[in-house]
């Protein structure tokens, strides 16, 4: 709140925040991946189990029955939809061309046979999955495009791998994953990273997608039963064009798959021909992608830049004003291991600043954290054994004081040599203050154990978690760490600070990350006293009472569920168009280099996200600034944590 001319953030700190920003994102990205990763590696793990029984058991209908399903349904894992054993026309019976066996889960999750797909029709030798599995290697796995299940209506995809008697290819077997719980596990992230994030498949077609509406074809089929399909990012551009971006990036991602796969693997790619020919639902181009994975059976085309790398990000842009977002966003594209799938965080700047910066506060604070329990248990230990024996030094002084006085009582003439002694070390004065020393110093004492306990209050770490405790306690921890920025300094009195503390119930909230609204609101207050201070001394005026800077804290209860806190200054004021801005991320009014405009954004993050509350401001040039915060007594269930 200093001379309220706006200053711009500089480059420098843009190029700090984007660059931590682009660090966390790839971070969080790579862990998307390994977690989806290792989901598709327990999916890829449980079909070729069943491949491996399939090869092994007779080819008996009954003991399929009954085996089969068990398999399946490893573990009740009710993310699998269903799975199948896809037999090689006439191979499981020379009498009968289809012999399929697949389960699906009913409405109650119940496995449940079906035998459609060996009634008439084009036959599931036919289907994508089944064609694609029949060029696959032993023990290889291959996952299908993201689709709407005929029956039960959900969003799916399909693992399939091949099964080999006698080393001739003897059918697949499949395992169906619904994608409902992708849509949650995605949700969960974005709640860490905000913007928005969305898986594709190999194809490009989506898989999730924040507004599904946006993604889903609704047909009706020859029957008039609704059908329900995915849409490829391309589908999205050209509906609508903000999309165009981020299309032409994962069609460069499949462009630079087929480059890599021409390179390294080109004998891999003459079987594309025949899939387009061998299945009418795989077109010529979609063909050309499968080859190229399939011919990738170890996966050795992960990275798509080198086996060394161990970051999963295949590149970074920037787009002017995104789909969904309406805004300048920063587009992180990833890619996952053996199955193609992109994912795609889309992060806006601001929101990236803003997270980064907390997460960088948080950083600061933890290891604040860590530092203070060192220091504090270092210091606290020697103060203990000073304070210890300060009250033994006390009695020891007090005894030998009297002993003195009771030989001046019965010798009141002491020789001329210890009279002189007496009125060197001037005894007299030595008794009166010695003990006035001594209450210095436990006072000292005490006061290092005061400071100690507000750096522990004040980084708090140990209670990163919602916790009850008494909003006073953390105002005064703070006050005392500021305490030598309120003293006064060369040409500047001290600040007083009023406290006016109303009687509160304990509070339900954040301790460590409340503290820090508090030491932004009054580093905040003292920065304006200090100007217009400095201001005043420039040009001195007869009615200013700059040089009687307060700052004063007050406290209430509001109702019986919430508590006010209000941090005011008696500093020069803000203007109106100031403060519509005061909490918009990178604004200052300080100059460059003083400050990034992200302090009151931080707190008007914490104190309404973190907490569910207000935190408001009201002030006009010349009548000083007041900063109210409004926060509940107990937190609901639904106020999620900054992270």
């Amino acid at each position: 709140m200093s001379d309220f001319c706006v200053q711009a953030m500089n480059s420098d700190s843009k190029s700090i925040i984007l660059a931590e920003s682009s660090r966390l994102i790839g971070q969080i990205g790579n862990t998307i991946v390994l977690d989806l990763y290792a989901r598709m590696r327990e999916i890829e793990s449980l079909t070729r189990t069943i491949g491996a029984a399939v090869e092994q058991i007779p080819r008996s209908e009954m003991l399929a029955r009954r085996l089969l399903p068990r398999l399946i349904d490893f573990q009740g894992d009710n993310g699998v939809a269903g799975g199948g054993v896809w037999p090689e026309p006439f191979t499981f019976d020379p009498q009968r061309e289809r012999c399929s066996f697949f389960w699906g889960r009913d409405a109650n999750g119940v496995l449940t046979y079906f035998d459609d797909y060996n009634q008439p029709g084009p036959g599931y030798h036919n289907e994508a999955w089944y064609v694609v599995g029949r060029y696959a290697a032993p023990g290889q796995c291959v996952w299908s495009a993201s689709y709407m299940d005929p029956y039960s209506y959900q969003p799916m995809v399909t693992c399939t791998t091949p099964t080999f008697i006698e080393g001739q290819f003897s059918g697949v077997v499949t395992i169906d994953l619904k994608l409902e719980g992708l849509h949650d596990f995605v949700e969960s992230w974005c709640r860490k990273t905000g913007g928005y994030i969305f898986i594709v498949d190999l194809h490009n077609r989506f898989i999730t997608f924040p507004d599904p509406s946006l993604v889903k074809l609704v047909e009706a089929d020859s029957k008039g039963n609704r059908v329900e399909s995915f849409l490829l990012a391309s589908d999205l551009a050209e509906q609508k064009p903000q999309f165009s971006p981020l299309a032409f990036a994962l069609d460069a991602m499949n462009q630079a798959i087929l480059d890599q796969a021409q390179t390294l693997l080109a004998p891999g790619l003459d079987i594309a021909q025949q899939l387009s020919q061998n299945s009418y639902q795989i077109t010529a181009a979609d063909s050309e992608l499968i080859a190229a994975t399939l011919a990738d059976p170890l996966g050795k085309m992960h990275s798509l830049k080198d086996d060394s790398s161990t970051s999963y990000l295949f590149r970074k842009f920037e787009i002017d004003n995104d789909l969904l977002l309406q805004e300048a966003s920063t587009v992180f594209l990833f890619h996952v291991p053996r199955s193609y799938w992109k994912v795609v965080v889309v992060k806006p700047f601001s929101e990236a600043a803003m997270a980064t910066y907390t997460i960088i506060q948080s950083e600061k604070m933890s290891s604040l954290g860590h530092l203070v329990a060192g220091v504090a248990h270092e210091i606290n230990n020697p103060v203990n054994f000073i304070a210890g024996n300060l009250n033994h030094a006390h009695n020891y002084a007090q005894d030998l004081l009297g002993l003195i006085q009771l030989y001046q009582d019965y010798y009141p003439d002491p020789p001329d040599i210890i009279q002189q002694e007496i009125d060197a070390i001037d005894l007299e004065f030595l008794a009166n203050d010695f003990s006035k020393v001594l209450s210095s110093m436990k006072v000292g004492t005490e006061r290092i154990r005061q400071i100690v306990l507000s750096l522990r209050n004040f980084s708090r770490m140990d209670e990163a978690e919602i916790k009850v405790v008494d909003i006073h306690e953390g105002l005064d921890s703070t006050l005392l760490l500021l305490d030598s920025r309120l003293r006064a300094h060369a040409n500047q009195p001290e600040i007083q600070v009023i406290k006016e503390y109303g009687k509160l119930p304990l509070v339900e909230c954040y301790p460590s990350a409340l503290n820090q609204v508090f030491m932004n609101l009054l580093i905040n207050a003292i920065d304006a006293l200090s100007d217009r201070l400095r201001a005043t001394l420039l040009v001195p005026s007869e009615h200013n009472d700059a040089e009687n800077p307060v700052i004063r804290i007050r406290t209430h209860q509001l109702g019986n569920d919430r508590v006010a806190i209000h941090v005011a200054d008696n500093g020069p004021g803000i203007a109106a168009d100031v403060q519509q801005r005061l909490f918009d991320p990178f604004f200052t009014t300080k100059a460059v280099g003083k400050g990034m405009g992200l302090g009151l954004s931080i707190c008007y993050q914490i104190v309404t996200e973190k907490h569910g509350g207000q935190l408001r401001c009201c002030s006009a040039p010349g009548q000083g600034a007041e900063f109210i915060i409004e926060i509940p007594t107990r937190q609901p269930a639904s106020v999620s944590s900054i992270n």
